[in-house]
């Protein structure tokens, strides 16, 4: 049981009052007597002094703002309290974006944004605004204002980068699409109108046929970009399930070649190169790779296949001593519709997308792509396939 100072106090002076008492009716020593008196007078300053606390109320559970400060610094997203126009308080995201100066700095000065300062200088202004220049160059930020109190608000930054990139990448790849059917389209259309006048050009036998000639090639192309773009579609749609049939690249290597009428020179290490995937998207990045090799691997058609063994992986390459690429080129060859020589390509039959077909079945099998190539040199694509280990889970 605890008592409040006075009431030990009073409890502490009626217990030395008795003792002096006892001592005094019982004739006690002097000795004795100043014992007592000198031991009551100490368990009176004990009584005193502050009483002594349990660890619970030492350290009191934190207030709640303390406690939602702490949920609000875990957010990833940026976070500014505001008092009118002030920055009391930034989360930890806030802080690495703004730095730590931000605190107590007029969000206006700040950020520095037309958009976001017309917005914070209305008292009442809640809302939104997109907005960049905040952070590194080319990030898009969403900015919402919302209100927190009586006379504070509340501004989330939102990095909204990732979102816009994809949606550029869909339209780019949309105008892309829609420029390479066009283009074959269109030759069509103008070799029909002119075959379909019997007095003119429609009418000679030889310019018939050359004519026919380029329609089937301009039609064939069309098909073979259709075509791409329908495997491209299916690969994405099943980039986030692993393929679980066991393929043996060894055997499917050797099919493939067999399947060519180029000559290739083919090397295989050891005879099982066993692997979880998809036969048919295995078979179409061989075939994608082999192509490229072929196009634009120069006039000596030297193409090499090799299968080897690495730690933990069979490792897949196409090889060709051909001009080579800049270097600058290399981190886009993968990029849908990128050519690093576009009328070369389309002369060789190229829809663009080949490369992008490997670098999506590569990683629908969860592999690595490697493309080494220097001017001069020829141009080296691996792929790296982890071999499954007894007890593995994929």
């Amino acid at each position: 049981m605890k008592f409040d100072t006075p009431t030990r106090l009073s409890i502490a002076l009626l217990a030395l009052c008795g003792l002096v008492a006892l001592i005094i009716f019982s004739g006690a020593s002097f000795q004795i007597a100043a014992f007592v008196i000198v031991g009551g007078l100490g368990l009176i300053f004990i009584t005193l002094a502050p009483q002594s606390v349990s660890d619970a109320e030492r350290s009191p559970a934190p207030p709640a703002e303390t406690r939602e400060g702490r949920i609000v610094d875990a957010l990833q997203d940026a976070v500014l309290l505001l008092e009118e126009s002030r920055v009391v308080q930034a989360n930890a995201a806030a802080r690495k974006l703004l730095g730590k100066h931000i605190i107590g700095q007029d969000v206006r000065t700040g950020l520095r944004h037309p958009a976001i300062s017309a917005l914070v200088a209305d008292p009442e202004g809640l809302g939104q605004v997109e907005v960049n220049g905040i952070g590194t160059a080319g990030q898009i930020w969403e900015v919402r204002v919302d209100r927190a109190g009586d006379s504070q608000r509340l501004v989330h930054l939102v990095d909204r980068s990732a979102r816009h990139a994809a949606e550029k990448a869909r339209v780019d790849f949309v105008a892309n699409a829609s420029h390479e059917l066009r283009t074959p389209l269109a030759t069509l259309l103008g070799y029909i109108e002119t075959l379909q006048d019997d007095e003119g050009a429609g009418g000679q036998p030889e310019t018939r046929r050359r004519f026919l000639s380029i329609m089937d090639a301009e039609a064939k192309r069309m098909q073979r970009l259709v075509s791409d773009l329908m495997s491209l579609s299916r690969i994405e749609a099943e980039k986030h399930a692993f393929p679980e049939q066991d393929v043996e690249l060894a055997e499917l290597v050797r099919k493939v070649v067999a399947e060519r009428p180029e000559k290739l020179d083919v090397a295989i290490e050891r005879e099982s190169h066993r692997i979880k995937g998809d036969a048919v998207q295995l078979s179409q990045l061989l075939h994608n790779l082999i192509d490229n090799a072929v196009k634009y691997g120069g006039n000596n058609g030297q193409v090499r296949v090799t299968l080897v063994r690495g730690k933990g992986t069979s490792i897949l390459s196409v090889i060709d001593r051909g001009d080579g690429i800049a270097p600058q080129h290399l981190p886009r060859l993968t990029e849908r519709f990128y050519r690093v020589d576009p009328g070369r390509s389309r002369s060789a039959g190229g829809t663009g997308l080949g490369l992008s077909i490997v670098k999506h079945i590569t990683e629908h099998h969860r592999g690595i792509l490697n493309i080494d190539s220097a001017p001069g040199k020829g141009t080296t694509v691996a792929v790296s396939f982890a071999i499954p280990t007894e007890g593995t889970v994929t």
